[in-house]
């Protein structure tokens, strides 16, 4: 059987055609300063500076904008789905009567091309935590409108471990339109969806037949022993226990400096808080990104705060990535992507810490 193949020279011709029949695309973008003009992107830039640069997933106007050539992107494609900030509604009280006016997601059929494969596999892990009765009508509805376009892995760092995680460089979770580099310079085209089937009718043009060759993929080593790391933690878990009181938690969050950068980087961390902005009078209710790593994030009213040290709220984060949020949907929520060490102003990622528990066998 043939493969349904695109030459890897037509990456910009592929977004060329998406822009001519899609009302909004979403591509890898490298940010320069004055380019890093959303809130997120603006942390991201003053985090990591000019020197590595940052790319971000952001609605492209022309095929030039598009940057393909890196190992994985600065930000994850979460940001297209969750935002780091967006408004709920805004209210006004006059004369005496309030008024709420919604503000609705946008609601054009939009396309997210050139994310990774670990990319992709977040969004069925946010799924089970957004589709949840009650819904998040705001993630189902960007969720339903998009179409996922990712690229596999061709190649990889240091930092990437999809493989400890159970997932692979062309693992096809989340994705609608699989590329998978071939050896003979092109990609096999793997449609996986219905959203999928509609958007190869639009590129056709594009494409050819052609015979099966062998995939050119990433060789990314597992790096620690998943199941023997879950083990650990659930033996680890209790606040109240001697035994979590001991050094061990301690020294391996040593390092760690409470910034919330692999938070925000990671593409299956969703914690958010909710504010209002404005007076007696007016005002605009808004969802932020939150973190874990902050010590406000679980401060009470009282001024009490369970988790009052680092070495808590880092134990916390590996907790509910590999044992709480197993226990409750049976996945875990990490995709191997990287970010949390590869950006990391201190190289302390989970990944680190999972090996230095249970390297690989």
């Amino acid at each position: 059987m043939s493969d349904l193949t695109l030459g890897r020279e037509r990456l910009r011709d592929l977004v060329a055609c998406l822009l001519d029949a899609y009302p909004q695309v979403i591509a890898p973008v490298a940010l320069s300063s004055a380019e890093a003009t959303t809130p997120g992107a603006r942390q991201a830039h003053r985090a990591f500076g000019p020197s590595t640069g940052v790319v971000a997933f952001q609605p492209v106007l022309a095929p030039e904008e598009a940057c393909f050539d890196f190992v994985n992107s600065t930000r994850s494609i979460k940001d297209c789905f969750l935002p780091p900030s967006e408004p709920l509604f805004s209210f006004e009280q006059a004369k005496g009567e309030g008024q709420l006016r919604p503000s609705p997601p946008d609601e054009q059929a939009t396309v997210v091309v050139g994310s990774r494969p670990c990319d992709a596999a977040s969004l069925p892990l946010l799924d089970r935590v957004f589709t949840e009765e009650p819904s998040d009508e705001r993630w189902a509805r960007r969720r339903g409108r998009t179409t996922v376009v990712t690229i596999a892995c061709s190649y990889g760092d240091p930092y990437c471990f999809c493989t400890s995680v159970g997932l692979a460089p062309d693992s096809p979770e989340g994705s609608d339109v699989l590329l998978v580099p071939r050896a003979d310079g092109r990609y096999a085209v793997r449609t996986l969806t219905a959203k999928g089937s509609a958007l190869l009718e639009t590129v056709g043009s594009l494409l050819s037949s052609s015979d099966p060759a062998e995939s050119r993929l990433a060789d990314v080593p597992e790096r620690f022993d998943i199941e023997s790391a879950q083990a650990w933690l659930r033996s680890h878990f209790d606040d109240d226990s001697e035994r979590s009181e001991t050094p061990r938690w301690a020294e391996l969050a040593f390092a760690c400096l409470g910034c919330g950068v692999c938070t925000y980087l990671c593409p299956t961390c969703y914690c958010f808080d909710i504010i209002d902005e404005g007076n007696t009078r007016w005002g605009t209710r808004r969802r932020n990104w939150d973190s874990c790593s902050f010590g406000l994030f679980t401060e009470h009213a009282s001024g009490h705060n369970p988790r009052p040290t680092v070495w808590r709220r880092w134990r916390q984060r590996l907790q509910h990535k590999f044992n709480y949020f197993a226990e409750r949907f049976a996945a875990v929520a990490c995709t191997g992507c990287g970010r949390c060490r590869r950006h990391c102003p201190v190289a302390l990622g989970v990944e680190d810490t999972l090996t230095r528990i249970a390297p690989a066998r």
